[in-house]
């Protein structure tokens, strides 16, 4: 029996693209069937982190469904409100790829924060044009005229949030570093999100009320 020990030179590569290299040519796609491998350790600790918090992100969104179910007494509306969360995804990877960084438990958590900031911000968006449309209305006048007050608001939210982490995405050195793919998220996801809330989230918004309407027809 012969134990191997090794330390990862994280200036480079990483854990996870060792333990991907050992799986590739000792793993089950080897011909030799006499050993197995157990991961233990990082890689076991960092299983369990994505686990926990992929479950604490799908039990926050179902709540977050619930209770803007409630608020609206609608269906369809907590699912345009919550439609601009998966663009956010698409910032967080974006942002990690211009700092070459991997997904990490941080950035997992940073995701988490950023869905509760999107939400909040398409709330306002969506809030503001059903009042609009309470008070007599169209649906496109009440659009355009959310997206123009509106608009500020939301741009100032994200911007002032964006640059209270830049400390954190662009300067993060010494025990600050290991927080910066948690701020990359956070605000390159914020950032993204926010150009599709005032894009798209309008044009979903009537798209959402085409089908609810043939619903009730």
């Amino acid at each position: 029996m012969a134990k191997i020990t090794a330390d990862v030179d994280s200036s480079v590569t990483t854990p996870g693209e060792v333990i991907k290299q050992i799986d590739k040519i000792f793993g089950d796609d080897s011909k030799t069937k006499s050993y197995s491998l157990l991961f233990l350790g990082e890689k076991k600790r960092a299983e369990d982190s994505f686990k926990d918090i992929s479950k604490a992100l799908i039990i926050a969104l179902v709540v977050i469904f619930f209770m803007l179910t409630a608020l609206f007494k609608s269906l369809i509306d907590p699912f345009v409100i919550m439609f601009a969360i998966p663009f956010g995804f698409i910032g967080v990877v974006i942002g990690h790829g211009i700092f070459d960084y991997n997904i990490q438990f941080l950035s997992m958590v940073g995701t988490l924060a950023l869905s509760g900031i999107i939400v909040n911000d398409s709330l306002i968006m969506v809030d503001f044009i059903k009042k609009l449309r309470h008070e007599g209305k169209d649906k496109i006048t009440a659009v355009i005229n959310a997206g123009k007050v509106r608009a500020r608001p939301i741009i100032l939210t994200s911007v002032t949030t964006f640059l209270g982490l830049s400390p954190l995405i662009f300067f993060a050195t010494g025990q600050t570093a290991f927080l910066s793919p948690m701020a990359v998220s956070l605000g390159f996801g914020l950032v993204f999100a926010t150009a599709i809330i005032l894009i798209t989230l309008p044009c979903f918004y009537l798209i959402a009320d085409d089908i609810r309407s043939r619903i009730s027809n």
